[in-house]
């Protein structure tokens, strides 16, 4: 590296905005120039290189005085353009139709657009749930799940349902209950956006550890054992979709609740 550019790097470490100012025009018409032949897009390309000289200001304390700034740049900007790319491709798998079927449930097997769709995008897409997921497993997803809904107060399933589904939750929240020897109602646990209920009951073939019902408005995305032979054909790791799906076991965690409080129940 020449030494001037070096000084740059040493007066933009000590926080010198206009040192590195210089380094900013120095080099963004090359970065923008390797963003744009990922994206093919010079809006994202712009993003993608701003993206880099904030990761570079911060990292700055990091950098190998012996190594070449552009090429640590221009490592920086690809790493940038292949995630903005990355998210534009998940974005777009998640963009197809949501239509309603005849029975006023939302799918997405109907090509016809409907603006339900990005409503649900919007309530998940930053959900670790669909992080983990590669597009073309959200694809298969959303091919294999039915959107449906409940007002606060409503039953989502009953404790002992052998109703062998599994339910994402896109917005609002479900409260777990059990109802005690003398008729009480008991709290286990409320679920959230992004979170999978019933796992159990979909992969394990189990009864439901307790009743679920909306505390809120929800939405919910519900997989059943069609949709998940759906959600698996032509998958590209079939293994590792059922393990994002059933990572969290919720269900197990309702279940010992659930058995800690009746056990407590009877000691009383």
């Amino acid at each position: 590296m020449e030494t001037a550019e070096l000084e740059l790097v040493h007066r933009a470490r000590r926080g010198d905005a206009e040192a590195f100012r210089e380094i900013v025009e120095m080099h963004s018409r090359t970065l923008w120039r390797a963003a744009y032949r990922v994206l093919e897009d010079a809006t994202a390309a712009e993003d993608a290189v701003q993206s880099t000289f904030l990761s570079a200001w911060r990292a700055l304390d990091r950098f190998d005085d012996r190594a070449q700034l552009s090429t640590w740049l221009y490592r920086i900007v690809m790493n940038a353009a292949i995630d903005l790319k990355r998210q534009r491709t998940r974005r777009q798998a998640m963009a197809g139709a949501l239509p309603e079927n005849a029975r006023g449930e939302v799918t997405v097997a109907s090509p016809e657009a409907d603006p339900h769709r990005q409503a649900v995008w919007r309530q998940l897409a930053k959900s670790k749930l669909l992080r983990d997921l590669s597009a073309e497993q959200l694809k298969l997803l959303f091919q294999g799940v039915v959107v449906v809904y409940f007002d606060p107060g409503q039953t989502v399933v009953d404790r002992g349902s052998r109703d062998e589904a599994l339910f994402i939750i896109v917005g609002g929240e479900v409260l777990a209950s059990i109802v005690d020897h003398a008729g009480a109602a008991i709290d286990v646990r409320s679920f959230g956006a992004g979170q999978v209920i019933g796992e159990g009951s979909l992969f394990e073939h189990k009864a439901w550890p307790a009743t679920y019902k909306a505390k809120t408005k929800v939405s919910l995305l519900r997989l059943t054992q069609a949709g998940l032979e759906i959600c698996l054909k032509g998958n590209p790791d079939p293994r590792g979709f059922l393990d994002v799906l059933r990572r969290d076991q919720l269900d197990r965690d309702v279940s010992q609740s659930v058995a800690r409080l009746e056990s407590g129940t009877a000691a009383g």
